[in-house]
Parts: structure tokens; C-alpha cells; sequence
């Protein structure tokens, strides 16, 4: 846990009002008594004392439950890039409909029904009643991604523009934990570079978006092939420039001996759970939905894509939403496929 150090003042009285409580009586309050000197020298010491593990605390390398800040310390003196990853805006395609020859002005800004705001990179002509372009948060956080289909409202009318529209973005995430920095930091450990060794291509990877989740596998498709899968912040879909850049940029890193590198989007798919003993109340059941997806993302960087889910662990996650729910199906760990990876899940309630 984070060191916290009191101050010289608190440790006085904490001491002060030891002799009170021992002996009933306040003479230990009054300065100049035997008894408050004796607090004072207490209190001095511990004082060093305190100085001392704080000192010691800050030389750690950082650990579960070690503070952010430290955490993040860390991370810069082994000159990762960043040292933290800080909130990223999601972008995606906005879709508006229309009267043919209307142009839609580059910035136009929308929000969705939640009012988080986007505005469009371009400008684009309405064209056969509907018109495309490409549109990005206007900040960032996990909660500026949508699916595919999400509604959205314009934020000022466009004389032959439907105010309603909708839209799609990936991408975006929040500020980096305390936990990813420290996963990235053992990564930085477990896999240094060794010219094509493995874990140079996840760090490779990385080095081109460092907001990516990347997963390697030697000798895939075949012998002299690593395959490299990938998938964007918040563990949602990359877009097809996302993925080009990743495959350009190791490729100006990969050895010359290789036959072969082969990077593609993961198999990201939605787990249907079906859960019994569930709350009755809406929000508690999102708070719900949201620890199991919480959990998918939080397990996805300690495991591979194809790997089995455990889906006791699944449970144990939701449970810290509501502690009385029980996951009835699937009742057996679930498998993915070939790099697959879930990243969602669809529930019915019994």
C-alpha cells in the first residue's frame, strides 16, 4: 500500500494523548512538563523512523497496490513510452442523412444521447440522401467508443441535415491504471529486446500505439512466421489504418532472417451469460455488466487471445457489483477459438 507519513506535529499530539489516556492526566498536554518532553522525544523518533521508510519506500521498485504516482516514477526512469498512458478520444465513421448537393462543414459537432461530444474531420456533400465521414471525440475516456448504430444528435442545425444520425467509434480509453503501468513495467522486465526474441514484437507493437493491447505468436502460421494480433483501447476493434500502421512499423524492426510477420485484428467476440439471484434495479444490473466487461479488459493483458475463460473468475468480477448474483450459463469455461478474445457480454436475466 501507498506510505504515508505523518507529520511531526500529529505525532506529538498522538503521544501527548497517549500519556493522558495511560496515566489520567493532562500534564502531558502542558509544555515544559517532565511528561510532555517524554511525548516530544517519542514523537521525534518515531518522526525519523517514518523518514526513513518513506525514504526506502520511494527506492521500491513498484508492486500490487503500490500508488500510482511511484508506480509511474518507475515507469519513466526505465524510459517506457509514455511513461503513463493518458486518456485517448475514440474515432469512428458518423453517418448523416439528408438533401442531395448539402455540404456538412468539417468540425460539425454532435453529441450521442449520454452528451459526450465528437465533431466530424471533415467536410463531406450529402450524396443519394446520405453522407459519411470520418468523426472523433472531442475528449477523451473509455465512454467516448460506441457500437456500430449508436444515435447521435447535431449540435447546431444544417439547413438540409437531419439533426439525428448515427455513428460508430473505437479507440478511446481512460488514464492508465496503476496496474497497467505496472504490467507494462514487468513486460519492460520479462521481455527485453533482443533484436526479435520473444516479446520484441509486442514491444514493437507498442512503440507505434502505445494504447493497443498486442499479443505475438512464434512460428505462426509456420515456421519462420510470428503473427502479431492486436486490438485497440478498450479492448475494441482496430481500424484497418490501425492495423497497416502496426504491420509497417515492425517491419522496419523485424529481422532479416524472418520469412514472414502476419498482424491482424483479434476475434473479438461477446459472451452470452445468463445470470440468476441478479438485481431487479436497472442501474445495478449496468453496474453489473460493466464489472464483467471491466474483468474481460483487466484479463487480457495477462493472457493470450484463444485462451480459455474461466468463468468463475468472470463471476468473482461481477460479484463486485453485486455480491449475491450467480453466472447459471455458461457453466463451464468457455473457449474462444483461435485468436479469439471476448471482450463483451450479453446477458439475460432470470
Amino acid at each position: 500500500m501507498p506510505h504515508s507519513r505523518p507529520t511531526l506535529v500529529t505525532l506529538i499530539t498522538q503521544a501527548a494523548a497517549d500519556v493522558v489516556q495511560y496515566t489520567e492526566s493532562v500534564v502531558a498536554q502542558l509544555r515544559g512538563t517532565p511528561e510532555y518532553l517524554l511525548a516530544l522525544v517519542q514523537a521525534g523518533l518515531a518522526h525519523g523512523n517514518y523518514g526513513a521508510v518513506a525514504y526506502e519506500a520511494k527506492q521500491t521498485p513498484p508492486r500490487e497496490g503500490s500508488s500510482l504516482e511511484a508506480t509511474v516514477r518507475w515507469s519513466t526512469f526505465l524510459k517506457l513510452n509514455p511513461p503513463h498512458i493518458k486518456k485517448q478520444p475514440a474515432s469512428g465513421q458518423a453517418n448523416f442523412t439528408g438533401t442531395d448537393g448539402t455540404d456538412i462543414p468539417a468540425l460539425t459537432k454532435y453529441t450521442n444521447p449520454n452528451g459526450v461530444p465528437y465533431e466530424t474531420d471533415a467536410l463531406v456533400t450529402v450524396s443519394g440522401g446520405v453522407a459519411s465521414v470520418n468523426a472523433t471525440a472531442t475528449r477523451g475516456g473509455a465512454d467516448t467508443n460506441a457500437d456500430p448504430g449508436t444515435a447521435f444528435t447535431l449540435s447546431q442545425p444544417i439547413p438540409g441535415v437531419d439533426s439525428a444520425g448515427t455513428y460508430e467509434a473505437s479507440g478511446g480509453r481512460d488514464d492508465e491504471t496503476q496496474p497497467e503501468v505496472l504490467a507494462r513495467i514487468h513486460n519492460h522486465f520479462e521481455s527485453p529486446n533482443r533484436g526479435g526474441g520473444p516479446g520484441d514484437f509486442v514491444q514493437w507493437a507498442h512503440e507505434q500505439d502505445s494504447t493497443l493491447f498486442a499479443w505475438e505468436f512464434g512460428g505462426l502460421p509456420e515456421i519462420g512466421y510470428t503473427t502479431v494480433i492486436i486490438a485497440a483501447a478498450g479492448l475494441v476493434a482496430p481500424t484497418a489504418q490501425v492495423v497497416s500502421d502496426v504491420d509497417a512499423y515492425i517491419k522496419t524492426k523485424e529481422p532479416i532472417f524472418m520469412y514472414g510477420l502476419v498482424v491482424q485484428a483479434a476475434n473479438l467476440q461477446t459472451l452470452a451469460v445468463s445470470v440468476s439471484n441478479g438485481p431487479p434495479d436497472t442501474t445495478t444490473r449496468d453496474a453489473v455488466k460493466t464489472a464483467m466487461e471491466d474483468h474481460l479488459k483487466s484479463i487480457a493483458g495477462i493472457t493470450k487471445p484463444g485462451d480459455i475463460l474461466d468463468i468463475n473468475a468472470l463471476e468473482n468480477g461481477a460479484q463486485k457489483a453485486y455480491e449475491h448474483l450467480t453466472i447459471s450459463s455458461p457453466a463451464v469455461d468457455q473457449d474462444p477459438g483461435e485468436f479469439g478474445v471476448y471482450n463483451a457480454v450479453s446477458i439475460t436475466w432470470l
